[in-house]
């Protein structure tokens, strides 16, 4: 068991609460008078999502890359989009599409550390997300929910990296049962709760007086203390989606993903600077047409239905919504139907604060197996989003390995034509 599971299992099992990642001062938020965005929703699709029969179609190329893949129009002239998404071409106006994405990891680990972090993985080093990046580089305002919160997030989620427990995110692995143990356990009354915190307290000074200067003996009572103080916060309903609508249920479906993302939204709605929701299963090396029409149509519901949920709230202005990926599929279909790994030439997308909308960044060739022109490296993607948030980010911070390190990789840099 390692450290932040020993800390949660204590916390449930002795208090009934969920422990946080913990902040000084109560629960401070990062952000930057200069951020376009207050907040950021970032979709990540494990598996790798097939460019070709999403958002870089290719509808003239020959039948053994189309396959029974076709294009559809976009609300914006010009831009179209896999026939899958029919929901989401009506949102293209809010939309940049980033066609031009490179890796150089074509393993699904390694892929989807590269992306979320901006580095090659070591196996002396955990680097940090960018949800931690930015909890790490602004300035501080006060408020209750944790800074980063991740949703449905998988084990090998990189987190705060070196960062520290401060900067870690709050996971949430249901959105439909919102944030769990986060109530005092049942028959227990706030008098014998109290008393066992006092007890708990009287318990620990010796412990936290003979390793005071620990971070994680630190972690531990901090973590315990923020807990404690969101169990009393109006703000703990913003992981309750239950409270929404039928309407709002039926706009965005009944699939976990599209309660991930209805959440994601009221926990930017309440305050919480940044966001991870992952939805996996997109490896469709077989029968990948009749995945596609399975599992894009979720998708195309739920992400359209986020944005058109964010514009009617007025949150959109303020919230940058972005998907991303490990890497792209291989433009010729295998002998199973399917479309094998292809790190080579993959798309995103950004929408929202700070971006030009209905806009095309970057291209591949006729068959999608080759970028044309420059590429987007991580770096770039996840220097984007740190410029919309005001951050610092080609700012070097030293490692305990004594080596400097950045928030937009070892080059990265902003997106600027993407940017409105």
């Amino acid at each position: 068991m390692n450290r932040r599971s020993f800390i949660q299992h204590a916390a449930t099992s002795c208090l009934g609460v969920t422990a946080l990642p913990t902040l000084s001062a109560r629960q401070l938020t990062r952000v930057s008078p200069e951020a376009k965005a207050k907040s950021v929703i970032s979709i990540f699709f494990s598996g790798g999502l097939t460019h070709l029969d999403t958002f870089d179609p290719k509808p003239d190329a020959g039948a053994e890359i189309i396959g029974t893949g076709a294009a559809i129009g976009t609300n914006v002239a010009g831009i179209q989009i896999g026939k899958h998404f029919p929901l989401l071409a009506q949102q293209m106006d809010k939309i940049a599409l980033i066609r031009n994405m490179n890796s150089t990891q074509g393993a699904h680990e390694q892929g989807r550390y590269f992306m979320r972090t901006g580095y090659s993985m070591r196996s002396n080093m955990q680097h940090p997300t960018v949800g931690s990046w930015s909890s790490r580089l602004g300035r501080t305002v006060q408020k209750s929910l944790p800074d980063y919160v991740t949703i449905s997030a998988p084990n090998e989620h990189p987190g705060q990296g070196f960062l520290g427990p401060e900067h870690a995110a709050l996971p949430v692995s249901d959105p439909s049962q919102g944030l769990k143990h986060s109530r005092r356990l049942r028959g227990m009354s706030e008098k014998a709760f109290l008393q066992q915190l006092a007890l708990r307290e009287k318990l620990d000074t010796t412990l936290a007086k003979k390793y005071s200067s620990n971070r994680s003996v630190q972690a531990y009572e901090s973590m315990l203390q923020e807990a404690v103080h969101l169990m009393n916060s109006e703000d703990l309903s913003a992981f309750n989606i239950k409270e929404e609508s039928q309407a709002t249920h039926k706009l965005y479906g009944p699939a976990s993903f599209s309660k991930g993302a209805l959440l994601a939204r009221r926990l930017v709605q309440h305050g919480v600077q940044y966001v991870d929701l992952d939805f996996g299963g997109l490896d469709w090396h077989d029968d990948l047409f009749d995945q596609a029409d399975m599992t894009l149509p979720v998708i195309d519901q739920a992400l359209a239905a986020l944005l058109h949920d964010l514009q009617t709230t007025g949150l959109l202005e303020s919230t940058l919504v972005t998907i991303s990926t490990e890497f792209g599929r291989t433009p010729v279909i295998n002998q199973n139907s399917g479309r094998d790994h292809f790190p080579q030439a993959f798309s995103t997308f950004m929408a929202g604060a700070g971006i030009k909308g209905g806009f095309v960044h970057g291209k591949t060739n006729q068959t999608g197996s080759e970028v044309i022109g420059t590429t987007t490296s991580a770096g770039d993607f996840n220097a984007t989003i740190g410029h919309l948030l005001g951050l610092p980010w080609n700012k070097e911070i030293t490692a305990p390995n004594r080596r400097p390190f950045k928030l937009a990789g070892k080059s990265g840099r902003p997106i600027q034509d993407i940017l409105a």
